[in-house]
């Protein structure tokens, strides 16, 4: 049972303009934003204002704080020291918001956050609305989307408070409204290291998602899993009856972390769905070309992460 402090706390953590809803005014939300769908007509308009098409894009990229990643580790920790200059900061937040402007996403999220004020630039530029979750460690994570946000909360565990050990990087949930009516989405970031920590936060995440998951609201759960699709951690997921997009309607390399060592690249970035959403996928795809990977012919050039997105449709 959380205590009034608890409900301060939590209060605390959200955004300017942002709190969490009574269940009265969430479920007031739902029935306006069903009603606002049925108005209009039976499918899920577009989000875009695409040429009238019918769909919706949600983009989940570690973004490495936004330094910009090179394989040279000179070159690299001289980036990192720049970073501690604001107007450096502020025209990293120019290039990501250049290269993410053309997916003409409807929701991005982003582990290893760079600081508030940057995500709020980036999003500015983007003419997004943002949700930053603060970490339990020093990865935060961050959401922004065209879309208006009903609800938001910061490591939402169901009973009690964030085990010291949990979520020391971030995970953060928030209900956007949508066209169709309200849409739950789950950001995280798991732990890269320790298997066992791991699969504990997985086991918290689905009892936090229990509700969720039942109760039919189109549902996204994506971020940096920290796991492939060969760890046991994988199956929790699929057990819940979350579809990972991209085994579902995936095209193209999968490969989201293009380590220096090809024998080591792999897909630990994921998007899954839940409900209505993972009936409608078109396409998944991770995002390789420049900025997002590195030009190996300019000894100069950087990617902007060490990750590369991961897009779905």
């Amino acid at each position: 049972m959380r205590t009034t402090t608890d409900r301060s706390k939590k209060r605390q953590l959200q955004p300017a303009g942002q709190r969490l809803l009574s269940r009265r005014d969430f479920l007031r939300a739902a029935v306006l934003g069903s009603a606002a769908s049925l108005a209009g007509c039976g499918r899920f308009k577009t989000l875009t204002g695409g040429h009238g098409a019918a769909r919706f894009r949600t983009v989940t990229y570690n973004v490495y704080a936004c330094y910009g990643w090179l394989p040279d580790a000179e070159k690299f920790k001289q980036r990192r020291a720049a970073a501690k200059d604001k107007q450096v900061m502020a025209g990293m937040a120019a290039r990501f918001a250049e290269a993410l402007r053309p997916l003409h996403a409807d929701l991005i999220t982003f582990q290893e956050s760079p600081p508030e004020w940057v995500v709020a630039e980036i999003a500015s530029r983007l003419q997004y609305r943002h949700v930053f979750f603060p970490s339990g460690g020093s990865w935060p994570g961050a959401l922004l989307t065209r879309l208006e946000v009903i609800e938001s909360a910061n490591c939402p565990i169901a009973e009690g408070q964030r085990p010291k050990d949990l979520f020391t990087r971030h995970w953060g949930r928030a209900v956007l409204r949508s066209p169709s009516g309200p849409l739950v989405v789950h950001s995280l970031h798991l732990h890269p290291q320790d298997d066992a920590i791991r699969t504990r936060e997985v086991t918290e995440v689905l009892r936090a998602m229990r509700s969720d998951l039942a109760g039919g609201l189109p549902l996204i759960l994506q971020g940096d899993f920290n796991h492939t699709d060969a760890n046991p951690e994988y199956q929790m997921w699929v057990a819940a009856g979350l579809v990972d997009t991209f085994r579902a309607a995936g095209k193209g390399l999968e490969i989201t972390i293009p380590n220096p060592n090809p024998k080591e690249a792999k897909r630990i970035d994921f998007i899954w769905a839940h409900g209505a959403f993972s009936k409608r996928l078109r396409e998944s795809r991770v995002l390789s070309d420049r900025p997002f990977s590195l030009d190996r012919n300019d000894p100069d050039a950087f990617a902007l992460s060490d990750h590369r997105p991961v897009m779905a449709t």
